[in-house]
C-alpha cells in the first residue's frame, strides 16, 4: 500500500500507479476516478454581521470555518395577517458578503446562517436581526389648507 499526504479536505485527487520489478517500472496505469477527501468535521455554526441595509437590501458578511458553502435563512412574519415568509439565500467559500434583495421597506427581517462542505452540512448560527430602513416619504399630494379663527 502506498500513502499520500498531506491532502486537503473537500479536494478532488486522482492516482495512477505502476508496477517496478528488477527488470525495470512498467508503463503508468489509467488516472483513477475523482477521490474526495472528506474532512474530520462539518463546520462550526458562522458568525454572521450585519454590513450594510437599505429600504430593500441588505449585506450580511459570514465568517464560518471549514465550509465551501454558506447559506442564509432570511424569516419574516407580518404583522398585518400573521404570514411567515421564509427565503434562502447561498454563498461560496467560508468567508464571504451575501447580499439581501427584494426585502420589504421598514421589516423585520430574522436571519441565520450555517455551512457546509463534503463532510456535511453544519448547525444554524444564531439569529442576527436585519431592520430594513424606511423609505424617504413621497411628495405631498392633496394638500388643503384650514383658515384659523
Amino acid at each position: 500500500p502506498g500513502t499520500a499526504s498531506p491532502l486537503r479536505p473537500g479536494t478532488a485527487y486522482y492516482f495512477q500507479v505502476r508496477a517496478v520489478n528488477s527488470a525495470g517500472a512498467g508503463a503508468w496505469s489509467a488516472a483513477s476516478d475523482g477521490v474526495v477527501v472528506l474532512g474530520r468535521d462539518v463546520p462550526e455554526p458562522p458568525q454572521l454581521n450585519l454590513v450594510a441595509v437599505t429600504p430593500t437590501t441588505a449585506e450580511v458578511q459570514v465568517f464560518c470555518t471549514g465550509a465551501t458553502q454558506v447559506e442564509l435563512e432570511a424569516t419574516t412574519t407580518s404583522r398585518s395577517n400573521k404570514t411567515t415568509s421564509v427565503a434562502l439565500i447561498a454563498g461560496t467559500g467560508p468567508n464571504t458578503t451575501i447580499p439581501c434583495t427584494n426585502l420589504t421597506r421598514f421589516t423585520d427581517y430574522t436571519v441565520r446562517g450555517r455551512g457546509s462542505n463534503p463532510s456535511g452540512t453544519g448547525a444554524w448560527s444564531r439569529a442576527i436581526l436585519i431592520r430594513t430602513a424606511p423609505d424617504v416619504p413621497g411628495p405631498v399630494r392633496d394638500l388643503q389648507l384650514r383658515g384659523g379663527a
